[in-house]
């Protein structure tokens, strides 16, 4: 992009060239190879973009290029091996949309071998730039998207479901063209398999080194929600449920940790907090950065995940489910198809989406036998630990990378059981 200029932090060394990825389709960084990691409408220090995906190549010995939006740049932590490149870019929403094919070119201009984007409207010009590069182009889906248009507050309602079949025909269209897909969750996978044949899912799992383990105070009646507030994510459920326990708890509270998008549920929802009284017991903050968010569920003592039973949460996997457990906290949560593999009886409890009553009895159960609560938040943590940790998967994006670069040591693909379709290696270029 004219006028662009690099923000290079550290040399280009990482992890040592050639440590290899340990993974069933074993690869290794005999050179420094190039990828570019883009998107649009996430932060640049978001979980998923920065601390999972970009640390993780960068360990594996690759060199990062990271456009990013002018203004967010310095954003950005700095890394052995990674380029920051500040790029201009709308700030509103439309605005970002019209300008965002200028970080697809910065990634093109840096002579990335691999483009790794992150959104759907990138898509379209990622399949536009793509014949007219040697670059490869991963498009890593973090939501169902048909789904996710069906709930965008500032669309007019009568659009939606028109819309929502628009984006299904647009991925259906646009994904095969792509030399691969990264998906979330294990339903996003299996439906990015009808069209690519090279599809890895790689769930949010919480690396284990920014969610440290800690008991909770036995004597603590704090409940932490972390994540976006809206009424299908249950906060109304939220404070009708604190409502109920504050008879027999006086002294709860309830931290709500996360953006509420649409300004006016935001005043709707303050105006029911003084309606139940509830201005004493209920903590309504914004956002804070990744590495914060620890600090605010170890205050707690008891993690909440009451998401409303809707197609969208049907296929994508709270990530806080994870984090409440990895910081061994006892985690109270809906009862849905993706809750329920993750979550068993002895580190949580699930109840009926969309019931105050239910979610109260819960919490109460809980705070009534602070032991049991302690108890349960020790068996999530052993979980995480175990199963549910992003060490355990980092190993497939590397070898991912190595397919589509034609680095990996022998033939077989990408292994692991969260692997959601066909472990080839796509044709060489």
């Amino acid at each position: 992009m004219r006028g662009s200029r690099a923000r290079t932090q550290g040399a280009a060394s990482g992890p040592p060239v050639g440590s290899g990825v340990p993974v069933g389709a074993a690869s290794t960084v005999s050179t420094v190879h190039h990828v570019a990691v883009v998107t649009t409408s996430h932060p640049p220090t978001d979980p998923r973009v920065y601390h999972r995906q970009i640390r993780t190549a960068l360990r594996f010995g690759y060199r990062v290029s990271y456009p990013v939006p002018a203004w967010r740049a310095n954003a950005v932590p700095p890394a052995p091996g990674l380029c920051v490149i500040p790029v201009a870019l709308g700030r509103t929403r439309f605005a970002r949309m019209l300008t965002a094919p200028r970080l697809l070119w910065a990634a093109i201009r840096a002579k990335a071998e691999l483009v790794h984007f992150h959104d759907l409207e990138l898509l379209g010009w990622a399949a536009v730039f793509s014949p007219f590069c040697r670059a490869r182009f991963v498009y890593d889906a973090h939501e169902h998207y048909p789904d996710q248009v069906r709930e965008k507050y500032w669309l007019p309602t009568f659009t939606r479901g028109v819309l929502s079949k628009v984006v299904d025909l647009y991925e259906g269209l646009l994904v095969p063209r792509m030399d691969a897909v990264v998906a979330a969750d294990d339903a996003l996978g299996a439906r990015y398999a009808k069209w690519q044949r090279l599809v890895l899912t790689l769930p949010n799992f919480p690396l284990l080194g920014l969610f440290p383990w800690s008991d909770p105070d036995p004597a603590s009646t704090r409940l932490v929600y972390v994540g976006s507030v809206s009424s299908i994510r249950g906060a109304e459920v939220m404070l009708e449920a604190v409502a109920r326990i504050r008879k027999h708890h006086s002294g709860i509270c309830l931290e709500i940790l996360g953006n509420c998008h649409d300004p006016v549920y935001r005043c709707l929802l303050l105006r029911r907090i003084r309606e139940l009284g509830l201005t004493e017991h209920v903590e309504l903050h914004d956002p804070v950065p990744h590495l914060e968010v620890r600090n605010h569920i170890q205050a707690a003592v008891i993690g909440l995940c009451p998401l409303c039973d809707i197609p969208k949460f049907h296929k994508n996997v709270p990530t806080k489910l994870f984090e409440y457990m990895a910081c061994g906290r006892a985690v109270v949560a809906s009862r849905l198809p993706t809750t329920t593999p993750y979550l068993p009886p002895t580190a949580g409890i699930l109840v009926e989406p969309g019931s105050p009553l239910a979610l109260a009895e819960a919490v109460i159960g809980l705070l009534d036998q602070p032991d049991r609560c302690r108890n349960m938040g020790r068996q999530g943590r052993r979980l995480v630990e175990t199963r549910y940790n992003w060490a355990r998967i980092e190993s497939r994006l590397g070898a991912l990378y190595a397919i589509l670069l034609g680095t990996a040591t022998r033939d077989g693909g990408v292994s692991g059981d969260t692997t959601s379709a066909a472990k080839r290696q796509r044709r060489s270029p």
